[in-house]
């Protein structure tokens, strides 16, 4: 997610966070966490929405075109399920209805953008330069990035990739989805 200023070009904000947010504690910040709920390097699991709607969004929608929005975007069971163009001059003069859901959140002003796939990486799982928590924090520079995807390269460590892959699916570690190719 980015937020546009017209006189600086686009500015990178941290993926689930407002442009307000930048600097304060993840605790504190509008996440996909509940408050109180605290981040830590190893064992978040995150939450999931039946409904989540990310509402006025500008929509990168990864073939080609320029942006378009405002749109208010439904994710149902990990799943973009419906996209909704919002006219905001209707907003102001109606009370259409608008999308709702378990959790909604507004990201006026800032850009939605498809998970990005990188098909060609390598993860050091037993590198001692690295340590202990290397993959993990490995996977959430990714996501961080925009990257929802990874095909590994091998490394001689398939094995341990597809126990990464097996705790990333019982939600116990955060990672993409992971391709491992060996």
């Amino acid at each position: 997610v980015s937020q546009y200023n017209r006189s600086r070009g686009v500015k990178n904000i941290n993926l689930y966070t407002r442009p307000s947010a930048v600097h304060q504690p993840l605790a504190e910040r509008n996440v996909l966490a509940p408050k109180g709920q605290h981040e830590t390097m190893s064992g978040s699991k995150g939450v999931e929405y039946k409904r989540l709607v990310i509402r006025d969004a500008m929509l990168v929608n990864g073939r080609g075109t320029p942006p378009y929005g405002p749109v208010d975007i439904l994710v149902e069971g990990g799943r973009v399920a419906e996209i909704v163009n919002v006219d905001p001059i209707s907003l102001n003069r109606y009370s259409p209805e608008r999308l709702e859901g378990d959790r909604v959140i507004d990201v006026r002003g800032m850009y939605v953008l498809p998970g990005l796939v990188d098909m060609h990486i390598h993860i050091n799982i037993d590198d001692d330069k690295c340590g202990p928590e290397g993959p993990i924090y490995a996977y959430k520079l990714l996501l961080a990035h925009g990257v929802t995807t990874i095909r590994t390269c091998g490394f001689g460590t398939d094995e341990q990739l597809l126990e990464h892959k097996r705790l990333s699916a019982e939600n116990k570690i955060t990672a993409p989805n992971l391709r491992v190719m060996g």
